[in-house]
């Protein structure tokens, strides 16, 4: 069975019509791909605090859109792995960046950052191992 990779509205980090998830919006600075994310409430896990499930779907979901962006390439996540830095609580604008370190043929490395847009504090730091579908090679973007 062929599995389809196509661009929802209602995909739950960057969706405009899920009415339940993040609708990140992204945009090019510095070479790097960024959004910003304000979490509220609903987003916590321990009382008043972002959960930490949150944290690594923003910074794989960036990732993603940076090398679907780059490239107009259908990709997935092979390997995220996210290092927490410090909590961070819900309320507090946040800055994510994502930039590619390398690509060789279908697979793509980058890195991930999130950050509290008030002080720079490093909230998360990720890294992802991103690979092409054998069946897919482009991709509409949300």
């Amino acid at each position: 069975m062929e599995t389809k990779f196509e661009y929802s509205d209602y995909c739950f980090a960057c969706g405009g019509l899920n009415p339940l998830g993040l609708h990140l919006q992204f945009s090019f600075e510095d070479g790097k791909l960024k959004t910003e994310f304000l979490p509220h409430q609903q987003f916590q896990g321990y009382q008043g605090l972002l959960h930490g499930g949150l944290v690594c779907t923003i910074l794989d979901e960036l990732m993603v859109h940076l090398v679907t962006r780059l490239f107009s390439k259908v990709v997935v996540t092979a390997e995220l792995s996210v290092r927490f830095k410090r909590p961070v609580e819900v309320g507090r604008l946040l800055i994510a960046q994502a930039t590619l370190i390398k690509h060789r043929k279908k697979v793509y490395h980058c890195t991930g950052e999130l950050l509290e847009a008030e002080n720079s504090n490093l909230i998360a730091e990720g890294k992802a191992m991103l690979v092409e579908p054998a069946s897919h090679t482009e991709v509409n973007v949300c």
